[in-house]
């Protein structure tokens, strides 16, 4: 399968590309509910199935991970960081506002 490498990927064209079966069809023969991958957010059971898999899921365009319970989410391509009811902000101002530097 011929790939653009400029053109943007999301987890899903990845998941694709790899495999040749739609991102609903993968999580269904890997196990996971439909709404495993919702807008882009890979849990840690996820992470472990994609990366066995083969599929670069860390340079998906909306590949996003969670900061634990605070409800914070790193957008990894972009490195941006968003808090809830927030607009991505850089790691650098997430830091700083964190901490009130």
């Amino acid at each position: 399968m011929n790939i653009n490498k400029g053109a943007k990927m999301t987890i899903a064209a990845m998941i694709y590309a790899k495999t040749g079966i739609s991102k609903n069809e993968y999580l269904k023969l890997r196990g996971f509910d439909f709404n495993a991958l919702s807008n882009g957010y890979v849990s840690k059971k996820m992470m472990a199935v994609l990366d066995a898999d083969g599929i670069d899921w860390r340079n998906a365009d909306d590949a996003k991970i969670s900061g634990g319970r605070c409800g914070v989410m790193f957008h990894v391509k972009s490195g941006l960081v968003q808090a809830p009811g927030q607009k991505p902000v850089s790691v650098d101002e997430y830091l700083e506002q964190k901490n009130g530097v």
